[in-house]
């Protein structure tokens, strides 16, 4: 695959994860979003945004398909983060075949690599167009070493309350 077509795919990509943003901005009320909890070690599911008076306007079953770290602008996937609970981690390798289709080496590695934010969202756009998820968000969090970090996650199945 050339470089050009490796963007147009990235591209396109990106442009359906907006269309699905989109969906789930007007199917669930979105724009009366006050915040939102993420919990990656726990039961599904483990992303809920709320409103006002912290009421759900929707729940989502997540796979966490990849961290950047901003402080030095790397990418790690979720398949091989230890971080990540196996469950997840097994449902995630299937994001290696994107190595296959698009002969880009990145989607093996299994250690760190320098990537910028702008490719970062792209590489979440992609899994979410493998796993054909619901959805993706990069959720702005802090580690447990006190480092801020982007969880790039896909949503795998979404409800509303009730």
């Amino acid at each position: 695959m050339t470089v050009r077509s490796y963007q147009e795919l990235v591209d396109s990509a990106t442009a359906g994860l907006k269309q699905k943003r989109g969906i789930m901005h007007d199917t669930y009320g979105l724009d009366r979003a006050k915040g939102w909890d993420y919990d990656v070690k726990h039961a599904q599911p483990n992303f809920v945004i709320w409103g006002d008076e912290e009421q759900p306007l929707l729940y989502a079953e997540t796979l966490e398909v990849g961290t950047f770290l901003p402080a030095h602008s790397t990418w790690k996937w979720g398949w091989c983060n230890p971080s990540i609970p196996s469950e997840q981690q097994e449902k995630l390798a299937v994001l290696r075949e994107l190595a296959e289709i698009t002969g880009q080496e990145l989607f093996r590695l299994d250690q760190p690599f320098v990537i910028s934010r702008e490719d970062a969202s792209g590489l979440l756009a992609m899994a979410v167009q493998h796993l054909d998820a619901q959805g993706g968000y990069a959720a702005k969090i802090v580690n447990m070493d006190g480092q801020s970090l982007d969880a790039h996650i896909a949503y795998t199945a979404v409800a509303g309350p009730g």
